[in-house]
């Protein structure tokens, strides 16, 4: 078994009545990418951002690299997020900045490298995300793919042990999907990442994830590898992997998301 590199233990987390999570718990071993499934709303991003310590649970540990998340005052948060990246669904890159300027900030903010060097690793990096030449458009110039994928350059850029995927093939077509998930694999192969990809499409999840979460009414439902996923008779799971059973009205009542 590989080494656990984050481990979220009985995290729990309401606002007001509503119960998000009720004892999350799951590991990530080192070197493995943990897909996220549930339905829209049920706190898979919300995890997300309990682990990156911007929202804290009512209880329940995250530890990271032997640090308890949750315990950390906001300044200690500083030099873990370093070492967390956070791939956003909408890229979230800075609008009044080019690409090139968008990949150096955190390289400026974080590393001691000289500018030359910034722009040496900004151009690797944009290659490695085949946006070889965009240095010097701004995000606006670019499509939804290439913003996705710029994302990913920066969230990457500091060579983090972690990334947190929070939906990235969202709104984007099959072949940029394809060429996203292409790059995904590429990255965490080359430089041995961890981490959490989020999505609502099993089949990009099913090519990135090792092993598969199911977060439903608040809990981990079930956890297993892609293909026990995959051929689970769940019926909950399978609404989410097989389309055909979402028609077949298998979820007992209970409202399709």
């Amino acid at each position: 078994m590989s080494e656990v590199v984050l481990s979220v233990q009985g995290v729990s987390k309401s606002f007001g009545d509503r119960r998000v999570h009720d004892n999350v718990s799951f590991d990530v071993r080192r070197g493995e990418i943990l897909g996220l499934m549930g339905p829209s709303g049920g706190g898979k991003s919300l995890i997300l951002k309990i682990i990156i310590g911007l929202v804290r649970p009512d209880s329940g540990r995250v530890h990271f690299d032997r640090e308890d998340i949750c315990s950390l005052k906001e300044s200690d948060l500083y030099h873990v997020r370093t070492r967390i990246g956070y791939v956003f669904q909408s890229g979230a890159l800075s609008d009044s900045m080019t690409v090139e300027e968008n990949l150096s900030y955190p390289l400026q903010k974080h590393t001691r490298k000289s500018p030359e060097e910034i722009a040496q690793v900004v151009r690797q990096r944009l290659r490695l995300v085949d946006l070889a030449g965009t240095e010097e458009l701004y995000p606006a110039q670019l499509s939804g793919g290439m913003q996705k994928r710029a994302g990913l350059a920066r969230a990457t850029i500091l060579d983090p042990s972690v990334v947190l995927f929070d939906e990235p093939t969202a709104g984007l077509d099959p072949i940029n999907i394809r060429r996203l998930v292409y790059r995904v694999n590429y990255i965490r192969k080359s430089r041995n990442l961890s981490g959490i990809f989020v999505s609502h499409d099993f089949s990009s999840l099913a090519a990135v994830s090792d092993r598969v979460a199911f977060l439903w009414d608040s809990r981990i439902h079930a956890i297993g590898t892609v293909d026990e996923i995959r051929i689970s008779p769940d019926p909950v799971i399978q609404s989410f992997v097989n389309t055909d059973y979402r028609a077949e009205g298998l979820l007992n009542g209970r409202s399709e998301v």
